[in-house]
């Protein structure tokens, strides 16, 4: 709002948020925020959202991405593990990629190579991504912390009192539809 001050450019004290895929996951993260008051608007009035094919489980997400033999996006699972890792997990990152994927990786983290590149630069195929001991660990009954993490941050257990638009198409191959339809009906449910 500032920019739009110095600028004097009009504008109404109204918020709208919107998200796709992983920025759908934000707007609907900072929605919640919002509405219990853990998020500060200060003058704003927050008039609706919309969430466009977001990943609201995280953990089934990461599932339905590490049981296939390839995938269009695994950069989307590197970039979620980097997120995760240095917020909450402070693991190197070599404990779940391979020296093929970490260059890119390491360039990424240190700015030097942009999202879209590394993900150019990565396998599509996750055991050429992910370590085998990670991944046996994860799709098997270990990596607890890892699998409790993810869940946590998909935390969606509430309900939308501000209007809210889910879309979503039932073709998506990176973001399961079903996710979308889950958390809303968790919504319609919570009431």
């Amino acid at each position: 709002m500032a920019y739009l001050d110095n600028y004097g450019i009009p504008y109404k004290n109204e918020l709208f948020i919107l998200g796709y895929s992983q920025g759908g996951h934000a707007a609907v993260s900072l929605l919640k925020k919002i509405e219990n008051k853990t998020f500060s608007l200060q003058n704003l009035k927050l008039k609706s959202a919309v969430a466009i094919a977001a990943p609201y489980k995280l953990k089934e997400n990461v599932d339905f991405i590490l049981e296939k033999v390839s995938f269009p996006s695994t950069a989307y699972v590197s970039y979620l593990f980097i997120s995760l890792n240095q917020r909450q997990w402070n693991r190197q990152m070599n404990e779940f990629f391979k020296d093929s994927s970490l260059y890119y990786i390491n360039e990424h983290l240190n700015g030097n190579v942009s999202l879209n590149k590394m993900a150019i630069k990565q396998s599509d195929y996750i055991d050429e991504l992910v370590q085998d001991k990670i991944l046996t660990d994860y799709l098997g009954d270990k990596e607890i912390p890892l699998k409790n993490s993810l869940r946590a941050n998909s935390d969606f257990n509430f309900t939308p009192r501000t209007p809210l638009l889910i879309i979503h198409s039932k073709s998506d191959e990176v973001v399961p539809y079903q996710t979308s339809l889950d958390t809303w009906q968790q919504w319609i449910c919570n009431g």
